[in-house]
């Protein structure tokens, strides 16, 4: 068994030409035959069986031997490494599951297909549900970092309110009794310009109502159907969730690729259609505990759905419920963190429904 490659004497990164053989006699030493002017034909080198280590086959890539005192032989002679090796004793014999399992194609396809799968699962429910054990988990100091969160905002895309004092100390007495039961969340309400007709919640327990909306609302049934929605994403510490979400995912994709250019593009895109909203998920959470407080309040949650309605007509420019379902809009649908409309009321419907209000 002869096998041809290139010797490594482990002292210098020269790579002398050679040829590998097994000792025919016993079959427990191997012979270095060097191409070297100062070699040829000659033994160079006898290495004692426990000193050899072959490297896994992975395709047609170079393998090396190791031999004594990190000394190398490397080679693209992967049959005759092959032969080598089972002819060796069973500790040495070569372990070429790899390269079994790299050259089959449907073992190829199988495993592209559970990895996908892996990274869907990981993404899709491990990521959220690792993130809403974080969150329920960090102390409230974390939280109180985003404390600056509202003065960001004031110094990019929001104004001060137009409404007058009175107005918003007037609204401030409507909502005191209803979001005074939640003193844990240290809610805060403030009025803004700007941003259309709008209301969000910031981590740190502010609630902002822009001019707009408090316009837009025709009822204060409709301004605490909104005020009930805030609550429920601070309730749910969604803020929170949605920023370790995104630390998480980031870190995974790294982990997966290894490129940050990649993470840059995979991260950015979501950061980029996202904005400002909440998850859909998110939202539902928030609609859900809206239509609960509401109840329990004794407050008409019909208003819910006549509000946000009103709000998706006076953001989105249209003035009734869409009648186009082409595909755009089905897709305009799909990538949007707001439930649409329809659904909205729908979930009025089903919730009245299920405790047999009745109009």
């Amino acid at each position: 068994m002869n096998i041809k490659g290139y010797y490594l004497d482990g002292k210098s990164s020269k790579r002398h030409e050679a040829n590998l053989e097994l000792n025919s006699h016993n079959g427990i030493k191997l012979y270095l035959h060097s191409a070297g002017a100062q070699h040829i034909g000659q033994e160079l080198i006898m290495f004692n069986l426990d000193a050899i280590k072959i490297e896994s086959r992975l395709a047609n890539t170079a393998r090396e031997i190791t031999l004594a005192e990190e000394q190398l032989f490397i080679s693209y002679d992967n049959d005759g490494i092959d032969a080598l090796a089972n002819r060796l004793s069973p500790t040495l014999k070569q372990r070429d599951w790899l390269h079994k399992l790299e050259s089959n194609i449907s073992a190829i396809l199988l495993a592209t297909f559970i990895m996908v799968a892996m990274v869907y699962a990981a993404l899709i429910y491990g990521v959220p549900k690792s993130a809403h054990w974080l969150a329920d988990n960090l102390p409230n100091v974390v939280e109180a970092q985003f404390s600056d969160s509202l003065t960001l905002l004031d110094q990019s895309i929001l104004q001060e309110s137009q409404l007058s004092p009175a107005h918003q100390k007037d609204l401030k007495i409507l909502m005191a009794p209803y979001y005074q039961a939640f003193n844990q969340l240290n809610i805060r309400i403030e009025f803004r310009s700007g941003f259309g007709a709008n209301a969000f919640a910031l981590p740190d327990g502010t609630i902002v109502f822009t001019d707009d909306f408090i316009k837009l609302a025709k009822s204060d049934d409709e301004i605490l159907a909104v005020l009930y929605h805030e609550i429920g994403h601070l309730a749910n510490k969604h803020m929170l969730r949605r920023a370790i979400q995104a630390s998480l995912m980031g870190s995974f994709i790294l982990m997966v690729t290894g490129d940050l250019d990649t993470l840059d593009i995979i991260t950015g895109l979501p950061s980029l259609l996202l904005d400002l909203s909440y998850s859909r998920d998110f939202e539902i959470e928030a609609d859900q505990f809206a239509l609960e407080q509401m109840f329990q309040a004794d407050i008409n949650i019909d208003h819910f759905g006549v509000i946000m309605r009103r709000l998706a007509d006076a953001n989105s420019g249209h003035s009734e419920v869409e009648t186009e379902k082409g595909l755009f809009s089905k897709v305009q649908g799909y990538l949007s963190t707001h439930p649409i409309t329809e659904d909205r009321v729908q979930r009025v419907l089903d919730f009245k429904e299920a405790h047999g209000i009745i109009d």
